[in-house]
């Protein structure tokens, strides 16, 4: 099976381009699917050089056992946290909220309107002694969105209103912004390229505000 991901600019989207999953890049098409077959949305944030992120694609998105499910009960989108630094931060800040620590790959799990209700990184395929397991945590919320949905909402609602609380809407500063700008020229590696310290793991977000 060949997804929507092919013809992406972005490597790490291309990566997954011949995952049996039935992936959508981060679109308005995505959404409103969602939103008329009324199905929860899997959102997975990673980016081309995280560790992590090969090996969850390895173990369950190339799995064709994950994907039957994931093509039966959920709307599954693909996104490049390079490409999408704002996407990142504001489910990053979910994923804090709701587990108290955050990483790549970002899994979280949203109503039709992009309200989490369970976030998480890393998921080993089977629950380990340490971990649930991806497989059986899609069982499970697949059959909690189907019995439970209304409860799963109004906990996307809570947790909406708790960090909008959090963090308050701020005024734009420009002031900020280049003070950013000239704080990445300084840490550049003019010799070597990237920005210093070690390692230099390419970081799109930070080229592109430079």
């Amino acid at each position: 099976m060949m997804n929507r991901l092919k013809d992406e600019a972005s490597p790490y989207l291309r990566l997954h381009a011949d995952n049996p999953i039935d992936w959508y890049p981060w679109s308005t098409e995505a959404i409103q699917k969602a939103k008329e077959e009324n199905k929860p949305i899997f959102l997975s944030i990673g980016y081309s050089t995280c560790h992590w992120c090969h090996v969850m694609n390895k173990e369950s998105f190339s799995d064709q056992e994950i994907a039957v499910i994931l093509n039966k009960y959920f709307i599954s989108i693909k996104v490049d946290r390079e490409q999408h630094p704002d996407v990142d931060k504001v489910y990053m800040d979910y994923c804090l909220s709701l587990t108290g620590s955050g990483g790549w790959p970002l899994n979280l799990f949203l109503t039709p309107d992009l309200k989490p209700f369970f976030a998480g990184t890393y998921f080993p395929k089977q629950t380990s002694m340490r971990q649930i397991g991806f497989f059986p945590l899609l069982e499970r919320l697949a059959k909690l969105w189907d019995r439970e949905k209304e409860t799963l909402i109004d906990h996307s609602e809570e947790i909406t209103h708790g960090l909008i609380n959090t963090y308050p809407v701020s005024d734009f500063n420009k002031e900020l912004v280049n003070e950013t700008q000239e704080s990445l020229r300084q840490r550049y590696d003019i010799e070597y390229g990237g920005f210093l310290p070690a390692p230099k793991f390419p970081q799109l977000h930070e080229i592109t505000l430079t």
